[in-house]
């Protein structure tokens, strides 16, 4: 059983003439619970990033926040392993 919580997320832009320059920053804990044997992993996954576009929209924001999502995931799927149908760390 996967469950997560948001621990902290924060987005900022910044605009300067011609562009503005869009910050974020996540952190998310993940725990997993392996129901065979009652154990638990737990992870705290921290991100960032940063994209400078020329005029700023909703969007712009939305989708760096998904990239940086996407890249923790990822993190988790690497620094993780299953081993006799059991989710363990490497």
């Amino acid at each position: 059983m996967l469950t997560g919580k948001l621990l902290d997320m924060s987005v900022n832009a910044k605009s300067r003439v011609f562009w503005t320059n869009i910050t974020a920053t996540i952190k998310l804990a993940i725990q997993a619970k392996n129901t065979a044997d009652d154990s638990v992993v737990r992870m705290t996954l921290n991100g960032e990033g940063a994209q400078s576009v020329f005029w700023f929209e909703r969007d712009d924001a939305e989708s760096l926040i998904n990239g940086i999502l996407t890249d923790s995931l990822e993190e988790l799927l690497t620094t993780t392993k299953v081993e006799n149908n059991l989710l363990r760390l490497k």
